[in-house]
Formats: structure tokens, sequence, C-alpha cells
């Protein structure tokens, strides 16, 4: 709705906000019930650490962990400085249920293919992208 009437009647801010907070909780609700309901596999020797600052960790529930502290937004006139720091200051640990034990044979053997792909793919063709998922996982 508000793309066909985007230039005639655009949402107002308040808009745009209640309905993204409304999308986050249901977000997270129906993630949160996926996780419950379905069996996530990664295996044992994965890298969980998806980025110099943030990391997946098994837990029980879907959950996440910030550490560190945000600059205030006066600061933004740094630009890409701004944006270096606050990644420097911040850390985030991402509890999610997951299994790596007693994962299926299939899985197992799509896990070391993905293994194999990435390893070629970075010595034959290291600039390229490994068409894949962009957790580094494998």
């Amino acid at each position: 709705e508000w793309r066909s009437a985007w230039f005639k009647d655009p949402p107002g801010r308040r808009a745009i906000l209640s309905w993204y907070d409304r999308f986050y909780k249901s977000f997270c609700d129906t993630l949160s019930a996926l996780l419950q309901s379905k069996t996530l596999y990664i295996p044992v020797e994965a890298n969980l650490g998806v980025a110099r600052n943030i990391v997946l960790e098994k837990a029980a529930r879907l959950a996440c962990r910030h550490s560190g502290f945000t600059l205030p937004s006066s600061f933004g006139w740094l630009g890409k400085k701004y944006i270096n720091v606050q990644y420097r200051f911040n850390r985030f640990a991402f509890e999610v249920p997951f299994v790596t034990t007693d994962i299926p044979a299939v899985l197992i053997e799509r896990f070391v293919r993905m293994r194999r792909m990435n390893d070629c793919i970075r010595r034959h063709t290291p600039h390229f992208l490994v068409p894949a998922s962009s957790l580094r996982i494998f």
C-alpha cells in the first residue's frame, strides 16, 4: 500500500517506526518458533566467529548479548571512522539453538562437499565469492 501511494501520500516517520517495531517482534517470534520446532545442524568444526566482533553460541533459546558501548550520534560527522570505532567498541554474541552431534549422513556429506568447494574456489579463484551461505561455518 505504501509503495503504490508513496509519491502521493508517503507514510510518516511514526507509521514507519511503528511498522518496524511490529515487524521486528514478529520476525523474532517467528524465528524463535522455527528454531524450536526445526533442528539447525552445524558441523562440529564450524567457525562460529561470524565476524571479528560477532560470534554464534550454542544455547537453548534464541537470544542476543551485547557488550561495549555506543557512541552518540553527534559523532556521525566522522563518517566511516565513526562506524569503525563503533565496530571496535562493541561485541555481539548470538545465542542460537543448534546441534553438532547426531547429524544425518546426508548433511555430513553436504558439509564435506561444501568445505571442498570452498577450498577449491579459494585456491583457484580467490577473488570470487563462494556460492553458499554467508556464514563461514565450512
